[in-house]
């Protein structure tokens, strides 16, 4: 078992969309399938539309974002968890005027990003 502070983990940027993103859970805590990232979106910040070749799951911890996922569009609230299957096409915004703070849960040790058109 391990520890992990979150405020002690070093932060990085996405090369697509430049969010500040820490690595939470992966290989150099011992995982071996899965991962975590902690992820904080400004007041107008985006995760442009992208999917996965594997389950993944994105709790909101503070603020809301608006999620285009496939079709559908929801506004997920803080503590609220969206499943994301595989394949499915999604994006993330914060149309709200406080950051946002989320955890994305990762079924593959090391996440592979497909991007998409952006559709904004």
């Amino acid at each position: 078992m391990s520890l992990i502070e979150h405020e002690r983990q070093a932060a990085w940027r996405t090369k697509r969309s430049g969010l500040q993103t820490r690595s939470i859970v992966t290989r150099d805590c011992g995982a071996r399938s899965v991962v975590v990232w902690e992820q904080r979106l400004l007041p107008g910040e985006r995760i442009p539309l992208h999917f996965h070749e594997f389950e993944e799951t994105l709790t909101v911890l503070e603020g809301e974002l608006l999620v285009d996922m496939g079709e559908h569009q929801v506004l997920a609230r803080a503590r609220s968890t969206l499943f994301v299957a595989p394949g499915v096409a999604h994006s993330l915004h914060n149309r709200g005027s406080a950051p946002a703070l989320l955890l994305a849960h990762f079924i593959n040790d090391e996440p592979i990003i497909i991007a998409l058109p952006d559709r904004e």
